[in-house]
């Protein structure tokens, strides 16, 4: 767990490291920018699980947290099957298959990444 407060740069927020208490008055006064790192963290863990499903993962803030995702897949998610959905094309590259849904949930695409971002 430390590995992945420190991964995401929580540890001037955490003056405790790991024994830091949060309370929901606490998490609320972080900028959400560092509630969205720390949902993260938290929900990342030790990386341990075989398949992991994130939401969302920057919502509102992906361009300044991409860099983050892009580590995480090429370091401690790289050999983990990882689903999550983003309205980001940017995201999309750092995965090797998609599967792209139209606005109505229909399905647009599926199959590899590069295939389908070298069409747009």
């Amino acid at each position: 767990m430390q590995e992945m407060v420190s991964f995401f740069e929580l540890d001037a927020w955490l003056p405790e490291g790991l024994n830091t208490q949060l309370s929901v008055d606490k998490c609320k006064n972080l900028p959400n920018g560092i509630q969205q790192k720390l949902r993260l963290a938290l929900g990342l863990g030790s990386c341990e699980q075989s398949l992991i499903i994130i939401d969302e993962p920057f919502n509102g803030a992906e361009q300044e947290n991409a860099q983050y995702f892009n580590r995480l897949f090429t370091d401690k998610l790289l050999n983990k099957t990882v689903v999550f959905s983003t309205n980001d094309p940017g995201l999309i590259a750092t995965s090797n298959m998609s599967l792209v849904l139209e606005p109505d949930g229909n399905l647009k695409y599926f199959g590899l990444t590069d295939k389908y971002l070298n069409s747009l």
